[in-house]
């Protein structure tokens, strides 16, 4: 039977986000290093882009006044070459023509370039077909970006063409906010790491994998804390000599209220602050979240998909405000049932993992909390009250698109 005590989704995300405060710290960083952090500071362009009046053609750059005779052909001399990077030193006079390369500055005295396949050449001379326009394939100064120019206001997130941007820009670093420092830590005498030889009643390890690849995915740089077993000493005595070094630490097992479900122990012998325990939702119901040094502590189920489902549903807003990233966010969205459905009836609200594509919802089958095979190639979970009963195919329904464009 439902608890009183037992929060809701919303009511839990709304407590943690409370007690979450964006990193202030800022770094400096190498360009390249950058990507994904988010600008501490607005940033403004240095100089014009482009620099000069260049180029946008392999052709010849002259002086528009020079083809106005009226004639069909006008005959130019040409003069010298301006390669990219190597500017011609003279002035195009009149009667006058340069060589120039895509990219080269535009000397003085020209004004437009007619493209290397439209003019003649010959004996040292160009032949242009009639009158050309003043700017003629040319690329003026600033007309990308002007000097002073806002390019990233303070709290943008930095991705490929920003930086590619700020590159062009010559800027070789630049402040950002820090990342924040996440610690995982997965608990179970059960748990036996990849690679080793599965003893009697033992598992693999799929928690640590799949919370830190996740973390990944949205672009942090998890800190694993060596797994532990059933032990609430061990477990008090690890998150102490860690928590000093994390903004956050996110452990899956011992949640329940099973005689090795040790969290609850380890919460009395930190003297951790408990923010509460028990969600009104399956899966994910058991977890527990508090405070122990100021650091927040999000502890989850050993389930693998009540894990992640927690992590999405939760860990994601909480991560997402520490890190000033607007970016990081679930998605409401609304369909029809691809296919009929029957879900356990429980007197709590259910998040079923099911696909999104236009517009439907294709639900897999295999929901146990357990199961995490069934999870592949999903990107959304059904919202579905308590007491939800038999759903027929079209059904229109809620969901929670965690993951776009998969």
């Amino acid at each position: 039977m439902l608890k009183a005590d037992w929060l809701e989704l919303e009511k839990a995300a709304e407590i943690l986000l409370a007690r979450t405060r964006p990193i202030e710290e800022t770094v400096e960083l190498p360009l390249c290093e950058s990507l994904g952090s988010i600008a501490a500071e607005e940033i403004r362009a240095p100089l014009d882009n482009p620099p000069f009046d260049r180029s946008s053609m392999d052709g010849f750059a002259l002086r528009s006044q020079d083809t106005a005779s009226g004639e069909k052909t006008v005959t130019l001399k040409i003069q010298g070459e301006s390669g990219a990077g190597k500017p011609f030193s003279g002035c195009v006079g009149p009667g006058g023509a340069i060589r120039i390369m895509t990219g080269a500055m535009i000397p003085p005295g020209a004004d437009t370039v007619i493209p290397k396949e439209t003019a003649r050449e010959e004996g040292g001379k160009i032949f242009v077909p009639g009158f050309l326009a003043k700017g003629n394939c040319i690329g003026f100064r600033g007309e990308d970006i002007r000097k002073a120019e806002v390019l990233a206001p303070a709290g943008t997130r930095l991705d490929a063409v920003m930086i590619g941007i700020l590159s062009g820009m010559g800027l070789e670093k630049i402040g950002v906010y820090r990342q924040p420092r996440i610690g995982i830590l997965c608990t179970g005498d059960e748990l036996s790491p990849p690679g080793r030889e599965l003893e009697p009643g033992k598992i693999y390890d799929t928690n640590t994998a799949l919370l830190s690849c996740r973390l990944k995915e949205w672009g942090f740089d998890p800190y694993l804390l060596p797994g532990t077993g059933d032990n609430a000493s061990v477990a008090s005595s690890l998150i102490a000599s860690h928590i000093a070094s994390l903004d956050i630490l996110i452990s899956s097992g011992a949640v329940s209220v099973g005689e090795y479900d040790i969290i609850h122990e380890v919460y009395g012998i930190l003297e951790a602050e408990s923010l509460f325990w028990r969600l009104a939702n399956r899966p994910g119901s058991a977890i527990r979240c508090g405070i122990y040094r100021g650091k927040l502590m999000m502890n989850l189920s050993g389930n693998p998909f009540a894990c992640i489902v927690s992590l999405e549903l939760l860990a994601k807003p909480v991560l997402a405000k520490i890190s000033r990233r607007k970016d990081l966010q679930n998605r409401r969205v609304q369909g029809r049932l691809a296919n009929d459905f029957s879900p356990d009836k429980t007197d709590l609200r259910r998040f079923i993992r099911c696909r999104y594509e236009n517009g439907m919802f294709s639900v897999p089958s295999g929901h146990s909390s357990s199961q995490l095979f069934s999870f592949l190639n999903c990107n959304c979970l059904l919202d579905l009250p308590a007491g939800t009963g038999f759903l027929s195919r079209g059904t229109a329904l809620d969901g929670i698109l965690f993951r776009e464009g998969l």
